[in-house]
């Protein structure tokens, strides 16, 4: 089994803030496949600040990002996307339902389960890689 390399993002002469450094590594975090309740869910969705990682590592922002996937899941029935887009789908989704101070209705939490299992296949994905 070989190892897979890590590519840096940096150029080691100017290396980002740990700050920066932290967040990009806390989106690593594996998603537990055990986890059904929309509620354990969301507490893994808010281990990393999305709305930076989006803005940071992906160049957009975090609630385009999760709109535009959220649309498309609504319309094809599957989320889509690398491991670190539905991370921070997933981390909007939270912060969505927190903003509106209820949690995801049956349908709704339908989508948040459907997400978070993309996430564990993405997960899969990127770490056969």
């Amino acid at each position: 089994m070989s190892e897979k390399k890590r590519i840096e993002l940096f150029d080691p002469r100017n290396p980002p803030s740990v700050e920066l450094q932290n967040r990009q590594e806390s989106i690593w975090l594996p998603p537990n496949p055990q986890l059904s309740k929309w509620k354990d869910i969301f507490a893994y969705a808010i281990t990393f600040d999305g709305y930076a990682y989006t803005k940071d590592m992906l160049g957009v922002e975090c609630g385009d990002l999760a709109n535009s996937r959220l649309e498309e899941y609504q319309e094809r029935g599957q989320w889509s996307g690398t491991f670190e887009e539905l991370r921070c789908c997933l981390f909007f989704e939270q912060r969505r339902y927190h903003h509106f101070g209820r949690g995801p209705n049956r349908e709704e939490a339908k989508a948040i389960k459907a997400l978070h299992k993309a996430i564990i296949s993405a997960w899969q994905q990127a770490r056969r890689v």
